[in-house]
């Protein structure tokens, strides 16, 4: 069969559950397998959505990253747990030290969708790895789905350096306040909050995005303080949800 008709065929095992937006692994795995000129088809779709931790495949490339950087370069969205869990039973997904170096493979990443499950923050030589890492322009991260602790900074700082981001999820509260040595250099399309969130924090998120904004997704109601904030970005609104 011709390579263009395989990849065709693969996309629709990829796309094949709609509602759950769930790849079939199972046959994508098997058809990696068939033939040598169906590998790196079937692979490219295998790596594209990444749980870590949950890939057999994604762990064995990163514990030989130098025979396996090319599988790294097809992971567009990476899911991954940073801390340690509130009950202490299972260990993190990953070490926040550890998570520059990681970043740094996946050179086509997308989308990072992160668990957070204590108040960290990028210190030290971790936040200079990042920065060197956001600066290189490596990757051009365009999406962040994130999950923290209300306090954690992790969001300002991750926005700060990678004002690529386009469309933000934040599935917590965010009760902390903006540092201010942090500045906003993002716009965003599309914004999704999960929590309602102080006025300042909100002003901040939006602070570049008066004409990109075209997205808007809020579970809870917005306060009066934050309806007045948002009543200069509702020209440009072009899908508004509210739960």
């Amino acid at each position: 069969l011709p390579i263009e008709l395989v990849i065709m065929i693969l996309q629709q095992s990829y796309f094949k559950n709609q509602k759950s937006r769930a790849p079939d692994y199972i046959t994508l795995a098997a058809a990696a397998l068939v033939h040598r000129s169906w590998t790196s088809a079937a692979q490219a779709l295998l790596f594209r959505h990444i749980t870590y931790l949950k890939s057999k495949s994604f762990m064995k490339a990163h514990a030989d990253p130098v025979s396996m950087q090319h599988l790294f370069q097809h992971v567009r969205i990476l899911d991954i747990g940073l801390g340690i869990p509130t009950d202490s039973e299972t260990t993190p997904d990953c070490d926040i030290d550890h998570l520059p170096a990681l970043l740094r493979r996946c050179i086509g990443l997308y989308e990072l969708v992160l668990s957070i499950r204590s108040s960290l923050s990028f210190e030290g030589v971790t936040f200079s790895k990042m920065k060197e890492l956001a600066d290189s322009r490596i990757i051009r991260l365009r999406a962040l789905n994130i999950t923290c602790s209300p306090h954690s900074p992790i969001v300002y700082q991750l926005l700060s350096l990678f004002p690529t981001v386009g469309f933000l999820s934040v599935w917590s509260e965010l009760s902390g306040m903006v540092p201010r040595n942090i500045k906003a250099r993002f716009s965003l399309s599309e914004l999704k909050m999960a929590r309602a969130m102080p006025e300042d924090t909100l002003a901040w998120l939006l602070e570049k995005s008066r004409d990109t904004l075209t997205v808007l997704d809020l579970r809870d109601p917005p306060s009066r303080p934050a309806l007045t904030i948002l009543e200069s970005y509702a020209p440009n609104i072009r899908s508004l949800r509210l739960m």
